[in-house]
């Protein structure tokens, strides 16, 4: 099947990054739904390079699906669905939750995935958008928005 991306999967046990799309503009049926076909064939699509903005998070995350309820973060100000995850580059405290995890599982409809918008930040290089069905970022900021 031809897709209108590049599509490179990892050499792990899942994920693949995607190339060639502008995520800050609205995306094709037909584009949604292969970026949906890769998601559950890879787990975990990377996005690199894209510059984005909250409304583009959210217009972005709605592809996936509706938004999912976060009980314990409050949301940015000024959004509904977007919450800011960081940490400074000095801080040496161990990271929550070293291992895998999943925050909404205890809810009765629990979210399909989370985007991730990595900003730059003096420590980083990239600001690449993750989208996965389970995922955690290490040493960034990002914004982040559920999808159910």
């Amino acid at each position: 099947m031809t897709t209108p991306f590049d599509l490179t999967p990892s050499d792990q046990a899942c994920g693949a990054t995607v190339r060639g799309l502008d995520l800050a503009q609205p995306l094709a049926a037909a584009t949604v739904a292969a970026l949906r076909a890769a998601w559950l064939e890879h787990g975990v699509l990377a996005f690199p390079d894209q510059a984005m903005d909250d409304d583009d998070l959210e217009r972005f995350t709605r592809y996936f699906g509706p938004f999912g309820d976060d009980p314990f973060i409050a949301p940015i100000p000024g959004r509904e669905h977007v919450i800011a995850v960081s940490r400074r580059a000095d801080e040496q405290a161990p990271l929550f939750a070293e291992n895998w995890h999943t925050d909404w599982s205890f809810q009765d409809t629990p979210p399909a995935g989370t985007c991730h918008h990595q900003r730059r930040t003096r420590s980083t290089r990239s600001s690449a958008p993750a989208c996965s069905r389970s995922s955690r970022r290490r040493g960034c900021g990002s914004r982040t928005c559920s999808s159910g």
